[in-house]
């Protein structure tokens, strides 16, 4: 027998889901598959959403989405890993798609912020370069043009 809410497996004599909590009603009982959870009906052999055989035992539990259910997982592993490396946890959680798009995302808005930062000490550092050129090249004009110190200059210039 089959909770009709949650697809759990439940003993015959059930008068409650132990997963859900769901009051089971025996007499107006919905096989549900174990695999995807969704209601299968009667005379059916075969799961119409999934294809699975409910009559079939598997070695492999399923949870309500369909995906393979092997081991636990360790939640502060897959929460160091993510700290560590963006996404990595996600992956190691086993969604890898989800985890690969984190790292990606990650690493270009890392390489945006270190652009953001650098670009106002680039732009100084490239300003400050012209200025000294702008100087020198003021300086030059002012003594070639008069061949005395320009005002700026200490009177014991050159």
């Amino acid at each position: 027998m089959y909770c009709r809410n949650c697809g759990a497996i439940l003993p015959d004599d059930a008068r409650f889901c132990q997963e859900c909590g769901f009051k089971s009603e025996q007499s107006s009982e919905v096989r549900r598959c174990p695999r995807c959870g969704k209601p299968i009906p009667d005379g059916s052999l075969f799961c119409p959403s999934c294809g699975r055989d409910p009559q079939q035992e598997s070695e492999e539990p399923y949870n309500r989405e369909g995906r393979r259910i092997t081991n636990r997982v360790n939640i502060l592993l897959a929460m160091i890993l993510s700290a560590l490396i963006p996404g990595v946890g996600q992956m190691y959680v086993g969604f890898v798609k989800r985890g690969a798009i984190i790292l990606i995302v990650s690493v270009l808005v890392l390489i945006a912020s270190l652009f953001l930062i650098f670009l106002p000490i680039l732009v100084y550092w490239i300003w400050n370069i012209y200025d000294a050129y702008a100087r020198a090249d003021e300086t030059n004009r002012l003594w070639d043009s008069s061949r005395r110190c320009p005002p700026h200059v200490p009177a014991n210039c050159f």
